[in-house]
């Protein structure tokens, strides 16, 4: 399957976008009142609720054309936020297999990416084009005690099965989406 990228330029989208992280925690409370919990997972799960007020016919066909190219929930894609989407001179942990795994950073909290875009890799301090990017990795031959990186990454989303697209105007469609995150 190829990766499918949404299609609707992100700046379209209302301000009142919510994001919401979600955990799955078991918890139990033992005769002593003496609480243990479990975890079920070991990322939050990430949910976009985004709203497009004023949508033209063509960009309301686009979305159309679009879900239905994902059959609804059936294949995620990838979805770049309008406002959480950019990492500046990131210093990036090198894996076993020698490539650096892009990060989506929340303050003291990171997940890994599956998808970046617009990478520079500064070596030293100095701009490299020595690398190549798969996906949320990034593959370099250079070398030097300080690589960061700057990067655009990509959420993987899937969309509801269905949407509802109103009509306000001739020419004028408003649509709301949740969109959730899957790894």
């Amino acid at each position: 399957m190829t990766d499918y990228v949404f299609p609707l330029d992100a700046s379209k989208i209302s301000w009142d976008t919510k994001i919401k992280p979600k955990w799955d925690v078991t918890s139990f409370r033992s005769v002593g009142q003496v609480r243990k919990a479990l975890v079920q997972q070991e990322h939050p799960g990430w949910t976009f609720d985004i709203s497009f007020p004023k949508l033209d016919e063509y960009q309301k066909d686009t979305l159309l054309g679009f879900h239905a190219q994902c059959k609804g929930s059936l294949h995620p894609f990838f979805y770049k936020d309008y406002e959480h989407y950019a990492v500046l001179g990131k210093t990036l942990q090198q894996g076993t297999d020698g490539k650096y795994q892009a990060v989506i950073p929340y303050a003291d909290y990171e997940e890994p990416a599956s998808r970046i875009d617009h990478v520079v890799m500064w070596v030293d301090g100095v701009k490299s084009d020595a690398f190549t990017v798969e996906g949320g990795k990034i593959t370099t031959t250079a070398s030097g005690t300080d690589i960061k990186f700057d990067y655009e990454y990509y959420f993987k989303v899937i969309f509801p099965d269905s949407i509802t697209v109103t009509q306000l105007h001739f020419d004028w469609y408003k649509v709301s989406l949740q969109l959730e995150v899957v790894q």
